[in-house]
Formats: C-alpha cells, structure tokens, sequence
C-alpha cells in the first residue's frame, strides 16, 4: 500500500497535543494559584470565621468547580455558539443576559459595593452569601459573541457600515455600561475586541476611526477621575511620598525585589503581612516574586509563554473559522490580561485592578477562565479528529485503489496464460487458423488523485470481457453472478 503523507500525521499529533498541554498548563496554574492565595492570606492574625467566609477555602473550592467545568466545556461542540442565519442564536442570547446581569449592578440591594465602585452582584445560595462579577462573563461572551458573528461575514468582512460599524456599536454599548465602575476590565474588553476584528480580516486602517473616541472617554474616565489620574502620575515616580497612589505599586516593587534570584520560600514573605493590600488578587504576582524569587518568576512567566504558544498552535491548526478566531481572540484576551496584570505590579503601568487569570483570587474569573481554556482545547482537539477521519478515509480509498489494480494485474495474467492459442500448440494448423485474442487497452494504475470510479468501472468492465472471451460468447448480468447471488468481482474480493 502506498505510504501516507506523514505531515497529517504530525498536524493530527500537534494539534492533540496542543489542547492536551493546554488543559495540563491552566491546571498547573490553578495549582498555583491556590498555593499563592492560602500562603497571601496568611497574614497577620490570619483568617478566622465560618469556612465559606474564608477567601482561601472558597479559592479552592472555585478551583475545583473550574476543574468541573473546564472538563465539562472540553466536551462541548463550540460551533453551536455560531449557528443561526442572520445572527449566532446561542451566543448572542448568552450576551444579552450578560449585559442584563451587568445592569443589575445599578440596582439598589442587588449591586454591591467595593472599595467604592459597583461592579458585583451579592446573593444568598442556601443560606451562604455568594457573589460574582457580572463584567468577567461580559468579557467572555463578547469575544464568544464576535468571533462567532465575524466569522459568518464572508466576503462582507471588509465592508465598513456593514460590518465594522455594527460590531463597533455592540462593543460601545458593552463599554458604556462597565467603564465608569470597572475600567480595568472595561480596557482588555475594547482590545481584546479590537484584536478580534483584526484577526477576522476587518482592514487596518479603519481602527484609525476609533481614536477620537477613545481620547475623549480617556479624558472624561481618567483625567477628569481623581483618583484614576493620581494612579498615572504615581507609575512616573513609584517612591514619591506624597502621592497615596504610589503606595501599592511602591510595596509592590519592594517585595519583588526582596525576593532576590531564589525567593524566601513558600508562606515566608513579609511584604503580605499588612503592607501590600490586595495581595491575593491585583498584586498576587509580587507575593509569588517575593517567595519563589527571580528563577519562580521566569519559569510561571515561560508557563503563560507555553500556554500561548499552545493555544496559537491550536487556533492555526483549526479548517474551521470560527474555531480558528474562537481560540486566537480567547488567547489573546489571557494573555494581554497577564502583561498588564505583570506590568502594574513591577510599576511599568498604572493600577488597573486586573488580576493574573487562573492564579488570583476570585471565583468569577477562575471558572470563566477554566471555560475559556477548556474552549481551545476543544477546537484542538476536534481539529485533529477531523484530520484522522481524512486520514482514514484516504487509507481507504487507497486500499480499494491497490485491491482493484492487482485484481486486474490477476486478469491480464490469466489472459495471457489461457488464450486459446496457447492451449492448441500441438496443432500448427489449427493455430495458426484460430483467432488470437484482441489487444486489450488495460487501465495503467491511476494517480492517487483520480476518482476510485475512475480505477472501479474500467476494471469491472475488463473483468465481464475476460469471461465473456473465455466463454466464446457474451456473457449476461445473470450469469454473472454465482449461486449465492454475488458478482465475479464481490466474489473476488471476498
């Protein structure tokens, strides 16, 4: 049989292996990340109260229930989030609920309060005080929502009011109804949805329309915002003392530098003992520093490094659109969300209040994540099933294909072997008399390319003259056939 390309099988192995590695890395990272927030909380005088009060016990209870659900979703067919006509039905109805959750925010008793902006929603699940962040789910569907929408657009993908305008009127409504209480979150949602229209093909130079916007919602959210503008003037001087915003990413600076090449090892940071706030979440990047030192920090920087890379390999290695933009635009949103949230904590940007996905604190964004991951992995996997189910289907076809021509190899053989002239060799005459069998024009062996009806019906009709020559009369379909009711050629092939 003829040799199979090796190169599907290469693909078919990268792209498993891409979404294995994936799942195996986001595991390794919620590891981590319940490591990192038990070891942050233990600070000083610890944390006392019942055990769902305990932000530690419910970072491993999210974790686990991420695990659940990441499992669960790998399963999931993603192409479900894009079918509809004119509008994918599934992800668009998710994104109008998140959207209608993100409103209830405003309402008063329902939206709850932190540190001065409303961004949760806090509710009782069998007597246990429960909340979550309704702007996480927001980020997540929207991606869903446009990658799903884009990769429908066909050829209309470049056309600006068809296509580009609309997207960017969702986008806006998104951004309006986060920015003002969650502009951290509001930010990787207006990129990452930017890089998804770049990834779809929507031209380059139509971006340059969303500057004046964006300018001026920078000026109105930022500068005209107090405290939002003190965090941007504390990134150019972190050791100023009379700026209160150049606290945290001054502490934060301290604790990374603390750590020298080795860390002080696991739970034995000091900088978490009361001086850095919200070390578990926006800053738990400086506690990992701090305790696992310069070596820790590179080797979980080359973990999100090969989390990318894999989540690349499976977005390139998938035939299907949307899978391909699903997993490119889900990747890009983790990742630019580790750059800033590593980038506030060595103080190259200003605060943000983003955490390191799958390694802060917080249910929302662990299990979100989870999903997300579990996503990739899903367009992984099932891009590389569908490359072995070609595989299999041309294996076959070249096994028909090399059956059927040593089949005819057979017939030109005993061709050849009992012609009549070869069994009348005693009779000079009577040979010479006798008519020779015609010249047959047999099939030479067709390239692989070539329909299997091509190579099939030229060999059953040389087939049904090989008996009607040795026969010395035209053969019937009937008698053709044996007593069990199959043809010559099924007979053969049995």
């Amino acid at each position: 049989m003829a040799r199979m390309p090796q190169q599907d099988l290469s693909e078919d192995a990268e792209s498993g292996s891409a979404g294995t590695g994936l799942l195996l890395i986001t595991l390794g990272l919620m590891a981590i990340g319940v490591v990192m927030v038990h070891s942050a909380l233990a600070g000083v005088g610890g944390q006392t109260g019942k055990w769902y009060a305990r932000v530690d016990f419910r970072q491993t209870l999210f974790a686990i229930m991420g695990v659940l659900a990441m499992l669960a979703v790998w399963r999931f067919d993603y192409r479900l989030f894009a079918r509809g006509k004119f509008l994918p039905v599934l992800a668009t109805i998710l994104l109008v609920c998140s959207l209608g959750l993100a409103l209830l925010v405003y309402v008063p008793g329902v939206g709850h309060s932190v540190g001065g902006y409303k961004r949760w929603i806090r509710f009782n699940a069998g007597g246990l005080p429960m909340q979550f962040q309704p702007s996480e789910l927001v980020k997540i569907f929207l991606i869903i929502w446009l990658a799903a929408w884009l990769s429908q657009r066909g050829p209309r993908i470049g056309s600006f009011f068809r296509t580009f305008a609309p997207a960017c009127g969702v986008i806006g409504l998104c951004l309006g109804l986060l920015a003002t209480q969650d502009f951290g979150t509001a930010t990787i949602i207006g990129v990452s949805a930017c890089a998804v229209m770049f990834i779809a093909g929507v031209p380059l130079y139509y971006f340059a329309t969303l500057i004046p916007p964006a300018a001026a919602a920078f000026y109105m959210l930022v500068v005209q915002h107090p405290m939002r503008w003190a965090r941007i003037t504390a990134m150019a001087d972190v050791w100023s003392q009379s700026n209160p915003s150049a606290y945290q990413p001054r502490e934060s600076l301290l604790a990374i530098l603390s750590g020298g090449w080795f860390g002080k090892g696991v739970g034995n940071g000091v900088i978490k003992l009361g001086y850095l706030p919200e070390d578990s979440t926006d800053f738990v990047f400086a506690i990992f520093c701090e305790e696992w030192g310069f070596v820790g920090a590179v080797l979980l920087a080359g973990l999100f490094v090969a989390w990318l890379l894999l989540a690349r390999r499976a977005a390139n290695g998938s035939s299907d659109p949307f899978g391909r933009l699903l997993a490119g635009s889900l990747a890009f949103m983790v990742g630019i969300q580790a750059v800033i949230h590593v980038g506030v904590d060595v103080g190259a940007l200003p605060a943000t209040g983003l955490n390191l996905p799958f390694v802060s604190a917080g249910g929302t964004s662990v299990i979100l994540l989870a999903c997300a991951a579990a996503m990739i992995a899903s367009v992984a996997h099932r891009a590389a099933r569908l490359r072995q189910a070609q595989r299999r289907a041309q294996e076959e076809q070249e096994l028909r294909r090399q059956f059927i021509l040593q089949e005819m190899q057979a017939i030109k053989m005993d061709v050849s072997a009992g012609s009549p002239g070869a069994e009348n060799e005693s009779s000079p005459g009577e040979s010479e008399a006798a008519e020779s069998p015609p010249e047959l024009d047999l099939p030479m062996a067709s390239p692989p390319e070539q329909t299997e009806e091509f190579i099939v019906q030229p060999a059953l009709s040389f087939m049904s003259y090989n008996a009607s020559f040795k026969s010395g009369g035209p053969v019937d379909a009937a008698d053709s056939k044996d007593s069990s009711g199959k043809s010559a050629f099924q007979t053969s092939a049995a």
